[in-house]
């Protein structure tokens, strides 16, 4: 199997007659199946194109969901060592020297963290979040009141926040989903990728939700909310001011991921209930034309609006997520909003920020929102974690942002990226 990954919609993946043939796709499959469509030649024979729901997350099309359980997982435990030395070291390339993995994130992926930490081969710091209950691959299934109890006690068993390179914190929860599979919350209805009005689909039921809110309100876990649009910042706003009312807690020290698509007054009411934020440029990049398209132009207002939220006394960190890689892009982007492939852009009062605040979202920003106090700035007492790069970010042209070259990597003191062109110390 070939396989486009998400977020490109309609989504694409082919296969070769093998594959076909374990799966019993033939010329008697039907031309489509829920909202799988199968591309079959002159002669009636499916040629391996598969079109449609087949997005490798956040698809519970019945049909794509039952192949790929004919189908070794798309995950494969043994290959996740590796996997993380390669990631390490790449990221450690862009100058980064602490990462936040805050979504998606099952128990075993902290385990092998703490296997790398304790071989001392961690070459960023990390902070990590368990995930409530796993909504995001196909064919996840919603757990009872009782597991998800148990993932909060376990995650609260874990937190662990005074370590110097791996910091475990709270419980993420992303009670709905992304936009492009039709699976955010928008109660007035937008367009599906099959050309349905559809208003949304629930990943964590109330209840289950209910339970986490209850539960991280009483026993100081931090929640992590993602959470994508206008309705869905309205349910977790409205669920936080009872809890923290029914437990007298004046401020939440929670997070909310994303955020994507938000109004000004929920931007100030969740720093007054007492919620940090993490952004990425990439829902503009890749995912504008899409509201564009599919809800409406007006929606590009409340995009990424980076200039409301910091102005509203949020603490605001910069992250990628799926999209550009390059945090010296994102930065760039952070002043653009250009979105791809149009090259349209919602450059509007509420969302542009300074040079200087686009950097800090990547940095002292980001240490904030981590509640990590001595790293992301250098000051005395903080640990020696720094890139040197070729130019100044926050005074170069703006077109020669997303080229900047990392030369060196430092972190705590030691060399984990080197480009060779600084010479060595002596």
């Amino acid at each position: 199997m070939i396989h486009a990954l998400a977020p490109k919609t309609p989504n694409i993946c082919a296969f070769n007659s093998v594959a076909l043939k374990i799966l019993g796709i033939g010329p008697s499959t039907p031309d489509r199946v829920n909202d799988v469509w199968i591309e079959k030649d002159g002669n009636g024979c499916p040629t391996g194109i598969l079109r449609g729901s087949v997005t490798s997350y956040y698809n519970d099309d019945p049909f794509f969901v039952e192949l790929l359980r004919k189908m070794p997982s798309l995950i494969q435990p043994d290959l996740v060592p590796a996997a993380l030395v390669e990631a390490m070291a790449d990221y450690n390339a862009l100058g980064i020297t602490t990462i936040y993995e805050g979504h998606a994130m099952e128990f075993t992926h902290i385990d092998a963290y703490r296997a790398f930490k304790e071989r001392k081969c961690l070459t960023p710091r990390v902070q990590a979040c368990p995930e409530l209950q796993p909504g995001a691959m196909p064919g996840d299934p919603e757990l009872s009141v009782a597991e998800v109890t148990s993932v909060l006690e376990k995650a609260l068993s874990l937190r662990d926040v005074r370590d110097d390179w791996l910091r475990i914190d709270g419980v993420t929860a992303c009670t709905y989903g992304p936009c492009y599979g039709g699976y955010a919350l928008w109660k007035e209805g937008y367009l599906a990728p099959n050309g349905e009005t559809i208003t949304g689909k629930r990943s964590v039921s109330e209840e289950n939700m209910r339970v986490a809110y209850d539960f991280c309100t009483q026993k100081d876990l931090r929640l992590n909310l993602c959470s994508v649009t206008p309705d869905e910042h309205d349910e977790h706003i409205s669920m936080t001011v009872e809890m923290m009312r029914k437990y007298g807690v004046k401020r939440t020290g929670w997070i909310v991921q994303h955020g994507i698509i938000i109004r000004p007054d929920q931007a100030k009411q969740l720093a007054e209930l007492g919620f940090d934020m993490t952004v990425s440029s990439s829902f503009t990049f890749g995912d504008g034309d899409m509201v564009r398209e599919r809800i409406s132009p007006q929606t590009l207002e409340l995009l990424n609006p980076y200039r409301h939220l910091l102005d509203a006394g949020l603490n605001v960190a910069a992250s990628m997520d799926w999209g550009p890689t390059n945090p010296f892009e994102q930065m760039q982007l952070a002043i653009t909003h250009k979105m791809y492939p149009s090259g349209l852009s919602n450059a509007g009062t509420g969302q542009v920020v300074t040079r200087a605040e686009a950097f800090e979202m990547w940095t002292r920003n980001g240490a904030k929102v981590l509640g990590w106090h001595d790293i992301g700035s250098i000051r005395p007492g903080n640990h020696a974690d720094f890139a040197i790069i070729n130019r100044n970010p926050i005074t170069c042209e703006l077109d020669a942002l997303p080229s900047t070259k990392v030369l060196r990597t430092v972190v705590g003191g030691k060399i984990v990226f080197n480009n060779g062109t600084l010479p060595s110390s002596t």
